[in-house]
């Protein structure tokens, strides 16, 4: 693990809780909340309740994590044929590595209907799809927030680089990542993402973010309602870094091998925005 921390284990945060319905409807405490939270951690709850995402996200939760189990129970063969042989630098399809296993749905092929889900997805498909598309929506209301906050006028908003009608590597992400038996033997994967927007469910602990006011490592809880969202590099690059893409790592609170699955959704830049 990485030396620059004290030990956690128990450590969690209390991350600050952004509405969405109220950033929906303009208030000011609400864009005041989200660039604070924005720009000091980098990581905060999105309450997601009392607006559409509670029928197209909140509701759809159960239906989306079980079509990533039955994904995942696949054999290794099924799921190879959803490998890309020429990825080009995206994650788009199935990955896997020592730690985890992962499938990457593209916004851009879900709008396109091509290439089609996986024949296992293939049934949730509409429902996969407005998790996808209300999630891409709450990432738009939330660049806009910033926008008006940090005083952007409309050539320089944050949404300019995040056309829809641009291509980018924007997409949802099933994650297997099983605890192991022994803590000790968790590899450490400590990372910033690299696109704008990172959205997370987990139903368990074991995402840390790094807090540099305290120097520590603090779970980061799942929250009844409400979506993980850490700012990324990109976000950070666009706002001239008064935006905190923070560190944060996988790892789990004791010893005990068990399945985990993450449910991750990135909004990325426009491919001609992505560069570093």
């Amino acid at each position: 693990m990485a030396d620059d921390h004290k030990s956690t284990k128990s450590t969690v945060i209390d991350l600050p809780t952004v509405s969405y319905r109220d950033l929906m409807l303009g208030s000011q405490d609400a864009a005041v909340g989200l660039l604070k939270a924005a720009s000091i951690d980098g990581f905060f709850q999105l309450d997601l309740r009392d607006t559409p995402a509670q029928q197209t996200v909140l509701d759809a939760l159960p239906v989306v994590y079980k079509a990533g189990k039955q994904y995942f129970a696949q054999s290794p063969a099924v799921k190879e044929q959803d490998r890309r042989q020429a990825n080009n630098g995206t994650d788009r399809g199935f990955t896997s590595c020592p730690s985890d296993e992962d499938l990457e749905l593209s916004i851009d092929e879900y709008r396109a209907g091509n290439p089609p889900f996986p024949a296992v997805l293939q049934a949730k498909r509409e429902t996969i799809g407005n998790f996808m598309e209300s999630l891409d929506q709450a990432c738009r209301v939330m660049l806009a927030s910033l926008s008006a906050s940090l005083g952007l006028q409309e050539g320089e908003s944050l949404d300019q680089y995040h056309h829809k009608a641009d291509t980018s590597e924007s997409g949802l992400k099933f994650v297997s990542e099983p605890t192991l038996a022994r803590i000790a033997d968790v590899a450490d994967n400590t990372h910033t993402d690299g696109g704008t927007f990172t959205i997370i469910f987990c139903k368990r602990l074991g995402l840390q973010t790094y807090l540099p006011r305290t120097k520590e490592w603090a779970f980061v809880p799942p929250k009844d309602g409400c979506c993980v969202v850490n700012v990324a590099d990109a976000l950070s690059r666009f706002s001239h870094g008064v935006l905190h893409s923070p560190r944060h790592r996988v790892t789990q609170v004791e010893d005990g091998a068990g399945e985990r699955l993450y449910l991750s959704h990135f909004l990325r830049p426009s491919h001609k925005y992505a560069g570093p």
